[in-house]
């Protein structure tokens, strides 16, 4: 209903939507990803506990300057850029170049995906320690950063590049790659063949009234009316 949504609708940063929807300064939200282990953490401490439904795909993509010559890496050679393994473009058909790597703060919904999909049985470097300039704070910054520099490599939602940053300042100079030789579109993501998909998640508190409009917008959301309006706007639905 037009009354419903308007104003009431907020945009914020991962983390602080979880931690506004505990403390109920939200009623519900749509997410990246679940409670990390620190919000969930806090959410036990003050007795809240959340409702985290599953209802369309997303990928976690990595981007590139446009002017790197590279189009594919594999898996491994993600994991091993992040790793510290592989440290020039040239070892991966590339310019003689050093390979900087970006990532975002700990707690935000793509760097969440990117330790769990990503760089999980290979574990996640603390890049908290002595890489700050390599740490990007805002999901917009990455774009501005690679459009900067032509070495830098970092990772984004399919979603966020194809529906949000659009042709925001510095997006028209970064491009997706190909993974295993997988380009991340909406045929890829929804049969998965591209290898990191992650679910989005619609969030509400376990204590929602049933009779509320907020679980009963949670729970259109799963039916197959909510389905397409999650595919008009650009998600792929479960």
């Amino acid at each position: 209903p037009n009354n419903f949504f308007g104003e009431r609708i907020k945009s914020s940063q991962t983390h602080n939507s979880i931690i506004n929807l505990i403390d109920n300064q939200t009623d519900i939200i749509i997410s990246a990803r679940k409670m990390s282990a620190d919000e969930k953490s806090y959410a036990e401490s003050v007795n809240v506990s959340l409702i985290e439904t599953p209802i369309a795909l997303d990928a976690l993509v990595f981007l590139l300057n446009k002017q790197n010559n590279v189009k594919s890496l594999t898996v491994k050679q993600i994991q091993d850029i992040y790793l510290g393994k592989i440290t020039n473009w040239s070892e991966v058909g590339g310019a003689d170049e050093a390979i900087r790597p970006f990532i975002r703060n700990a707690d935000s919904g793509s760097q969440e995906m990117m330790k769990e999909i990503v760089m999980d049985k290979t574990g996640m470097p603390d890049w908290e320690v002595g890489h700050n300039d390599e740490i990007i704070s805002t999901m917009a910054a990455v774009y501005t950063e690679l459009g900067a520099y032509k070495n830098g490599i970092c990772f984004s939602p399919h979603y966020y590049k194809e529906y949000i940053i659009r042709d925001a300042v510095g997006a028209g100079n970064v491009k997706s790659i190909e993974i295993n030789g997988i380009y991340p579109n909406t045929k890829s993501i929804k049969n998965k063949s591209y290898p990191f998909i992650a679910n989005v998640y619609v969030s509400i508190r376990s204590d929602t009234d049933h009779n509320s409009m907020t679980y009963k917008l949670y729970q259109w959301l799963q039916t197959e009316a909510g389905k397409r309006v999650i595919s008009e706007s650009g998600y792929v639905p479960i």
